[in-house]
Protein backbone atom coordinates (compact mmCIF):
# COMPACT_ATOMS: atom_id res chain seq x y z
CA UNK A 1 0.00 0.00 0.00
CA UNK A 2 2.61 2.54 -1.06
CA UNK A 3 1.34 5.89 -2.27
CA UNK A 4 1.73 6.40 -6.01
CA UNK A 5 1.42 10.18 -6.01
CA UNK A 6 5.17 11.01 -6.15
CA UNK A 7 5.79 14.72 -5.70
CA UNK A 8 2.11 15.61 -5.45
CA UNK A 9 0.75 17.30 -2.36
CA UNK A 10 -2.79 18.39 -1.65
CA UNK A 11 -4.53 21.43 -0.23
CA UNK A 12 -7.90 20.18 0.99
CA UNK A 13 -11.01 22.32 1.10
CA UNK A 14 -13.67 21.99 3.80
CA UNK A 15 -16.10 20.60 1.19
CA UNK A 16 -13.96 17.46 0.96
CA UNK A 17 -13.66 17.03 4.73
CA UNK A 18 -17.44 17.53 5.01
CA UNK A 19 -18.08 14.91 2.29
CA UNK A 20 -16.49 12.23 4.49
CA UNK A 21 -19.00 12.61 7.34
CA UNK A 22 -21.75 10.01 6.98
CA UNK A 23 -20.11 8.31 3.98
CA UNK A 24 -20.53 4.51 4.29
CA UNK A 25 -16.74 4.20 3.89
CA UNK A 26 -16.02 7.01 6.39
CA UNK A 27 -13.65 5.04 8.63
CA UNK A 28 -11.75 3.63 5.66
CA UNK A 29 -11.43 7.08 4.05
CA UNK A 30 -10.18 8.57 7.32
CA UNK A 31 -7.65 5.76 7.70
CA UNK A 32 -6.10 6.57 4.31
CA UNK A 33 -6.31 10.32 4.88
CA UNK A 34 -4.39 9.71 8.09
CA UNK A 35 -1.65 8.00 6.08
CA UNK A 36 -1.42 10.99 3.73
CA UNK A 37 -1.32 13.41 6.67
CA UNK A 38 1.41 11.34 8.35
CA UNK A 39 3.39 11.45 5.06
CA UNK A 40 3.08 15.25 4.97
CA UNK A 41 1.05 15.18 1.76
CA UNK A 42 -1.99 17.13 2.99
CA UNK A 43 -2.23 20.76 3.96
CA UNK A 44 -5.19 22.89 4.97
CA UNK A 45 -5.18 26.62 5.69
CA UNK A 46 -6.72 27.55 9.06
CA UNK A 47 -9.49 29.49 7.28
CA UNK A 48 -10.72 26.25 5.67
CA UNK A 49 -10.29 24.30 8.90
CA UNK A 50 -12.72 26.69 10.57
CA UNK A 51 -15.44 25.54 8.12
CA UNK A 52 -15.07 21.89 9.18
CA UNK A 53 -17.31 22.62 12.19
CA UNK A 54 -20.22 21.38 10.07
CA UNK A 55 -19.05 17.78 10.51
CA UNK A 56 -18.27 17.24 14.20
CA UNK A 57 -17.37 13.55 14.00
CA UNK A 58 -14.79 14.01 11.24
CA UNK A 59 -13.43 17.16 12.91
CA UNK A 60 -13.01 15.27 16.18
CA UNK A 61 -11.04 12.55 14.36
CA UNK A 62 -8.90 15.08 12.45
CA UNK A 63 -7.99 17.11 15.56
CA UNK A 64 -5.39 14.50 16.53
CA UNK A 65 -3.51 15.45 13.31
CA UNK A 66 -4.13 19.21 13.46
CA UNK A 67 -0.52 20.38 13.94
CA UNK A 68 0.68 18.22 11.02
CA UNK A 69 -1.65 19.55 8.32
CA UNK A 70 -3.27 22.86 9.32
CA UNK A 71 -0.64 25.42 8.41
CA UNK A 72 -0.73 29.19 8.22
CA UNK A 73 1.36 30.95 5.60
CA UNK A 74 2.15 34.52 6.56
CA UNK A 75 4.62 35.84 3.98
CA UNK A 76 3.64 38.93 2.01
CA UNK A 77 3.64 37.25 -1.42
CA UNK A 78 1.07 34.75 -0.21
CA UNK A 79 -1.12 37.42 1.36
CA UNK A 80 -0.98 39.46 -1.87
CA UNK A 81 -1.98 36.33 -3.80
CA UNK A 82 -4.98 35.83 -1.49
CA UNK A 83 -5.97 39.41 -2.35
CA UNK A 84 -5.63 38.77 -6.11
CA UNK A 85 -7.75 35.61 -5.92
CA UNK A 86 -10.35 37.46 -3.84
CA UNK A 87 -10.42 40.37 -6.27
CA UNK A 88 -10.64 38.21 -9.39
CA UNK A 89 -13.21 35.82 -7.89
CA UNK A 90 -15.06 38.04 -5.42
CA UNK A 91 -18.30 36.03 -5.65
CA UNK A 92 -16.50 32.78 -4.85
CA UNK A 93 -14.60 34.43 -2.01
CA UNK A 94 -17.72 35.94 -0.47
CA UNK A 95 -15.89 39.27 -0.36
CA UNK A 96 -19.08 41.25 0.13
CA UNK A 97 -20.75 38.92 2.60
CA UNK A 98 -20.79 39.10 6.37
CA UNK A 99 -18.71 35.95 6.63
CA UNK A 100 -15.73 35.53 4.35
CA UNK A 101 -15.26 32.11 2.81
CA UNK A 102 -12.05 30.11 2.73
CA UNK A 103 -11.97 29.26 -0.99
CA UNK A 104 -9.52 32.03 -1.90
CA UNK A 105 -7.13 30.77 0.79
CA UNK A 106 -7.26 27.25 -0.65
CA UNK A 107 -6.47 28.45 -4.19
CA UNK A 108 -3.80 30.90 -3.02
CA UNK A 109 -2.14 28.28 -0.80
CA UNK A 110 -1.76 25.82 -3.68
CA UNK A 111 -0.64 28.50 -6.15
CA UNK A 112 1.88 29.96 -3.68
CA UNK A 113 3.32 26.58 -2.72
CA UNK A 114 3.57 25.60 -6.40
CA UNK A 115 5.61 28.75 -7.03
CA UNK A 116 7.92 28.18 -4.06
CA UNK A 117 8.38 24.40 -3.71
CA UNK A 118 9.47 22.91 -7.04
CA UNK A 119 9.31 20.07 -8.09
CA UNK A 120 6.48 19.39 -5.65
CA UNK A 121 3.05 20.17 -7.12
CA UNK A 122 0.18 21.14 -4.85
CA UNK A 123 -3.32 20.33 -6.06
CA UNK A 124 -6.62 21.54 -4.67
CA UNK A 125 -9.01 18.87 -3.42
CA UNK A 126 -12.64 20.00 -3.34
CA UNK A 127 -16.08 18.66 -4.10
CA UNK A 128 -17.07 21.45 -6.49
CA UNK A 129 -17.53 21.31 -10.24
CA UNK A 130 -17.78 24.16 -12.71
CA UNK A 131 -20.99 22.98 -14.38
CA UNK A 132 -23.26 25.63 -12.83
CA UNK A 133 -22.20 29.22 -12.14
CA UNK A 134 -18.53 28.62 -13.01
CA UNK A 135 -17.44 32.10 -11.91
CA UNK A 136 -18.39 31.17 -8.34
CA UNK A 137 -16.49 27.89 -8.26
CA UNK A 138 -13.11 27.08 -6.88
CA UNK A 139 -12.23 24.88 -9.87
CA UNK A 140 -12.53 27.93 -12.16
CA UNK A 141 -10.25 29.94 -9.89
CA UNK A 142 -7.79 27.05 -9.84
CA UNK A 143 -7.61 27.06 -13.63
CA UNK A 144 -7.03 30.82 -13.65
CA UNK A 145 -4.10 30.43 -11.24
CA UNK A 146 -2.68 27.31 -12.95
CA UNK A 147 -3.56 24.93 -10.12
CA UNK A 148 -4.96 21.47 -10.73
CA UNK A 149 -8.09 20.45 -8.83
CA UNK A 150 -9.67 17.10 -8.10
CA UNK A 151 -12.19 15.46 -5.80
CA UNK A 152 -11.35 13.60 -2.62
CA UNK A 153 -12.08 10.22 -4.22
CA UNK A 154 -9.93 11.09 -7.25
CA UNK A 155 -7.07 11.90 -4.87
CA UNK A 156 -7.54 8.63 -2.98
CA UNK A 157 -7.68 6.63 -6.25
CA UNK A 158 -4.45 8.26 -7.39
CA UNK A 159 -2.61 7.81 -4.10
CA UNK A 160 -3.88 4.30 -3.35
CA UNK A 161 -4.64 2.70 -6.74
CA UNK A 162 -4.93 -0.82 -5.32
CA UNK A 163 -7.48 0.06 -2.63
CA UNK A 164 -10.63 0.21 -4.79
CA UNK A 165 -11.60 3.83 -4.31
Amino acid sequence: MVSAGGHNRYVIDASSWISVEGNPAQNRILFFLGKLIDDGKIQCPPEAWDEVDRCPWVKAWLEQHYIRFVKRISDIEYLMLVGRVTHQFSTMAGARRRKERADQYIVATAAHLNATSNPTRYRVVCEETDTQRPSRKMVTACKAFNVESMSLLEMLREEFPDEGF
